[in-house]
C-alpha cells in the first residue's frame, strides 16, 4: 500500500506542477523563440526572449515603442482556449494557424500614422528610430488612422517585415504580450 500512495502522491505533485506552469503560461509569462528577420537590428532569428502576458490578462495598452508579440490571425476572434492550446504543453495535440509576430508598437487609438518619403511621422511628428536596421526604401506614402481596440505595429527591418501596412490594424485583443528584455 505504500508503493501506491507514493505513486499517487508522485502523480498528483505532478498534476499540480503541470496545472500551475500552465496558469502562469497563459496569465503571467512564456518563453518564445523569435523566428524571422522583421525585428533585426533589435531581435535575431532563434533568439529566446520572455513576453509578459500581464498587459493582455489586465486588458491594458501597450505604450509607443514596445515590442509585443501578435498572433497574426486577426480576422477571428481570440479567447482563452486560443492561449491554452498554444502553449508547449499541448504542441504535439494542436497545431495552431496562426503565426506569432514579434513587432514593435508604432500608434495606439486615435493616432495618425504617417509614411512620408520614407519616414513613419506619428501625430504629425517625425519620429527618431535608431533602433531600425536600415532606412525604408521604395515605400508609397500612405497615411493610417488608428481606430479604437487596436494598435499599428511595424518590424524594426522594415524592409523585410510583415506588420500593419500589410495586416492591418492589430486587435488589442490579438496581442499575446509585451517582450521583456
Amino acid at each position: 500500500m505504500n508503493i501506491i500512495r507514493k505513486a499517487k502522491d508522485w502523480v498528483l505533485t505532478a498534476l499540480l506542477a503541470i496545472i500551475i506552469s500552465m496558469i502562469i503560461a497563459v496569465f503571467l509569462m512564456q518563453p518564445y523563440v523569435v523566428k524571422g528577420a522583421s525585428m533585426e537590428s533589435t531581435l535575431f532569428d532563434g533568439n529566446r526572449i520572455f513576453v509578459s502576458k500581464l498587459m493582455h490578462t489586465l486588458n491594458d495598452l501597450p505604450k509607443h515603442g514596445d515590442i509585443i508579440i501578435l498572433d497574426s490571425n486577426i480576422h477571428e476572434q481570440r479567447n482563452l482556449k486560443d492561449s491554452i492550446l498554444e502553449l508547449p504543453h499541448f504542441a504535439l495535440l494542436h497545431k495552431g494557424n496562426a503565426d506569432k509576430y514579434v513587432k514593435r508598437v508604432m500608434g495606439l487609438p486615435g493616432d495618425i500614422i504617417e509614411i512620408k518619403s520614407n519616414y513613419i511621422y506619428r501625430n504629425n511628428e517625425l519620429l527618431q528610430e535608431d533602433y531600425i536596421k536600415e532606412d525604408m526604401v521604395g515605400i508609397a506614402d500612405q497615411v493610417w488612422t488608428v481606430p479604437e481596440h487596436h494598435v499599428f505595429v511595424l518590424g524594426d527591418n522594415r524592409n523585410f517585415s510583415v506588420d500593419s501596412r500589410k495586416l492591418g490594424y492589430i486587435p488589442v485583443s490579438h496581442i499575446i504580450g509585451k517582450v521583456i528584455k
